[in-house]
């Protein structure tokens, strides 16, 4: 098991009859259990000055067991990570935690609304992987964010909210099907030029692939079950990665064909390499061909529901 603290002098008793004195320096502290089993891990010392609380990443069943959490009194919190799908509890707690810049509860079973952390100016990196978090995005306006993560999270709101971040993380993906998922025009990304993933599966995006056209280092895109309808022709970057364009019936068979010819100019032939285009997006027609067989020889999978 892993603890990564800071801010807090005192004593961790690792719930097998051994302890480590700790000092307020940042650090990572490291315990191996003898044999399996369930260890109730305690902080000993004065925890209102614990700036720093990170436990994930562990090897076998090491897991962070927690009914309920409630930190509304740790006021100099900055940064808490905590990926357990065992680590539970409302996020309301944590609405006076103003110093937080870095929050991740990624695969845990917290649940609230992120209108508890409108107050949190200096948060930089948000990360959330649980249908029970849900909000509307505008909370975000005034943060420097420039990660937010969430592959399951039920998010409401315009992502116009987002504009002039400078974003290198975005994933406001909806499993869930919900009903009023995020939306608006995926334009407003077209300007962060260091965005690496834009995952936006079954929201409600609209707008021109073309949005592209300045991002150099995309890696990652899932577009699909959106309502992206358009890509005019415009010179891409040397793009690669692995892209999803699946179940967009309001792109044209000619926006496709445009799209993977643009691509194909300069897509680089390292790395992952995918281009997924089937479901309801209209297929892609002869028109590509050459395209496709550029692609291919780059070592690009490509799949599309193009049968011609």
């Amino acid at each position: 098991l892993q603890l990564w603290l800071a801010g807090m002098s005192g004593i961790i008793d690792w719930g097998d009859g051994s302890t480590k004195t700790i000092t307020a320096t940042s650090g990572i502290h490291s315990r191996t259990y003898a044999s399996a089993g369930n260890y109730k891990i305690k902080l000993i010392g004065d925890i209102l000055t614990l700036t720093k609380f990170s436990l994930g990443y562990n090897t076998g069943n090491s897991f962070f067991c927690c009914t309920t959490f409630n930190f509304a009194q740790m006021i100099g919190l900055k940064q808490f990570s905590v990926r357990s799908p065992r680590f539970a509890g409302n996020i309301d707690c944590l609405k006076n935690l103003v110093q937080m810049d870095n929050l991740d509860f990624a695969y845990s079973s917290v649940v609230g609304n992120i209108e508890c952390l409108r107050n949190m100016t200096v948060l930089v990196n948000f990360a959330y992987g649980n249908a029970g978090v849900f909000g509307d995005i505008s909370v975000f306006q005034n943060m420097p964010l420039t990660v937010i993560g969430n592959d399951a999270a039920t998010f409401t709101g315009d992502i116009i909210s987002l504009s002039g971040k400078d974003l290198y993380q975005i994933r406001l993906t909806n499993p869930s099907g919900s009903a009023n998922p995020a939306y608006g025009d995926i334009s407003v990304f077209a300007t962060m030029s260091n965005l690496t993933t834009v995952s936006m599966w079954r929201t409600k995006v609209y707008g021109d692939l073309a949005f592209l056209q300045n991002l150099t280092k995309v890696t990652f895109i899932d577009l699909s079950f959106t309502l992206i309808s358009n890509f005019t022709p415009v010179a891409l970057p040397a793009l690669g990665g692995e892209f999803y364009l699946r179940y967009c019936p309001n792109l044209s068979s000619q926006n496709v064909d445009d799209f993977i010819i643009a691509l194909a100019v300069n897509a680089k032939n390292t790395g992952v390499r995918k281009l997924h285009m089937y479901g309801s997006t209209p297929p892609r027609t002869t028109a590509s061909d050459s395209a496709v067989a550029v692609l291919v020889a780059k070592g690009w999978q490509i799949t599309t529901n193009y049968t011609g």
